[in-house]
C-alpha cells in the first residue's frame, strides 16, 4: 500500500509540474504576443507619424507590408501609400524620384 501512495504522490508531482511548464509557456505566448502587438502598434504609428521624412514613413510602410514601393509613379498602390503615411502624393513621387536618382547613379558607377 506505501509503494501505491508513493506512486500517486510521484504522479501527482509530474502532473503538476506538467501544468506549471504549459502554465509558463502559455504566459510566454501571450507576453511575446503582447510584445508583437504593442510593437506593431508603434510601427504604425511612425508610418504616419508628422515628425518622420517621407522616406521613413515610406520605409515603414515597406516594413509593415513586407512590400518595396512601385517604381512607377502610376502604379494604384502610390494612393495607397499616400493615405496610410499621411502624404500628398506629390511626397510619394519625390521619394520615388530620387531613388530611381539613386538607383541610376549606382548602375552608372558599376
Amino acid at each position: 500500500m506505501n509503494s501505491i501512495s508513493w506512486m500517486s504522490q510521484k504522479d501527482a508531482g509530474r502532473v503538476r509540474s506538467t501544468q506549471e511548464i504549459i502554465t509558463d509557456y502559455r504566459t510566454r505566448l501571450a507576453v511575446a504576443d503582447e510584445a508583437r502587438a504593442q510593437q506593431r502598434r508603434l510601427d504604425l504609428a511612425e508610418q504616419c507619424s508628422d515628425s518622420n521624412p517621407p522616406e521613413t514613413r515610406i520605409s515603414m510602410w515597406e516594413k509593415l507590408h513586407g512590400l518595396r514601393m512601385p517604381a512607377d509613379p502610376e502604379h494604384p498602390i502610390i494612393v495607397v501609400i499616400a493615405d496610410t503615411t499621411r502624404l500628398s502624393l506629390c511626397d510619394v513621387h519625390a521619394v520615388q524620384a530620387a531613388r530611381r536618382e539613386r538607383t541610376s547613379k549606382t548602375a552608372s558607377v558599376a
